[in-house]
């Protein structure tokens, strides 16, 4: 039987009854069953909350390497952008040196033709640029938890 053997028992004669000697013999029967499979459910908790332990990890490392990608992006594209307005720049003199020379007659009309072909690539490369530059500042936006309505 047990320690708990008619603990339940106000009178003597309900000691001895079937119902109550039933009881004691099942209860003493299903708490190591009970015990087993609490056991159990408390490793699967265990279990469970060091995968979502590690997916929170994994989210955040990805979280920040992503973070540091469009960071780097961004300082490339400031210096990017910085050559590119230079050479903008100096395609423009260019343009008015090529001018000087036609008007002299030391250049043909091809050449001042092909400088300011130079330029407009070059500045349309820079709007390119630009234009990245752009969207990386928007990736960067939402990648510090930003929201665009």
């Amino acid at each position: 039987m047990g320690a708990g053997f008619g603990i339940n028992s106000f009178s003597a004669e309900t000691l001895f009854k079937p119902a109550s000697l039933a009881g004691q013999i099942l209860g003493g029967l299903m708490v190591p069953v009970f015990k087993g499979r609490l056991q159990y459910e408390f490793k699967v908790a265990e279990i469970e909350q060091e995968i979502a332990f590690l997916n929170y990890q994994k989210s955040v490392t990805t979280a920040f390497n992503e973070l540091q990608s469009i960071l780097k992006q961004t300082q490339i594209f400031h210096k990017v952008l910085e050559l590119k307005e230079e050479e903008v720049n100096y395609l423009d003199k260019g343009i008015e040196v090529s001018n000087d020379l036609y008007i002299t007659g030391y250049a043909n009309y091809f050449e001042l033709i092909n400088a300011q072909k130079s330029k407009l690539q070059a500045e349309f490369d820079l709007l390119k640029f630009q234009h990245e530059n752009t969207r990386n500042n928007v990736l960067l936006f939402k990648a510090l938890a930003g929201k665009l309505q």
